[in-house]
């Protein structure tokens, strides 16, 4: 009896890992540290030095274990915990001048139709030119 209180409080004090931050959560985080957040999109798009070891440590700061400087101009911190990710739900920061396609008015409620290697990925707007952003990536099987 005592193992599954262990359990059920283990759960309960990790939940954080088992589910993507809400849109609410992303937006918070954002607001909380606007410049810090502009500094690393910015640095990224103009340094591919931007893989130092303080620049890691100033993502591990805001909660952020990688950026991504994609070829459509998009710089993206996923911010998902290891379950979701490993389940091909991401959800994070996207840092775009052009506003990125499809924005959606929640992430929090997607529906789509799961298919064996498909991959989506949808925006909401979070001010300015960042969007909150959550890809799906289904398995091949």
């Amino acid at each position: 009896m005592l193992a599954l209180f262990a359990l059920g409080g283990l759960v309960r004090l990790s939940r954080p890992v088992f589910v993507n931050p809400t849109d609410a959560a992303l937006a918070h985080r954002l607001e909380q540290h606007p410049a810090d957040f502009l500094n690393l999109a910015v640095q990224l798009q103009h340094d591919a030095a931007a893989t130092t070891d303080e620049y890691r440590a100033r993502l591990r700061s805001l909660g952020l274990h990688d950026a991504r400087s994609e070829a459509t101009g998009i710089v993206t911190f996923p911010a998902s915990a290891w379950w979701p990710s490993l389940l091909g739900d991401i959800k994070g920061f996207a840092f775009s001048a052009h506003p990125p396609q499809p924005i959606v008015s929640s992430l929090d409620r997607l529906e789509v139709e799961r298919k064996p290697g498909k991959q989506f990925r949808f925006y909401k707007s979070l001010g300015g030119d960042w969007y909150a952003y959550r890809e799906i990536r289904t398995a091949r099987f």
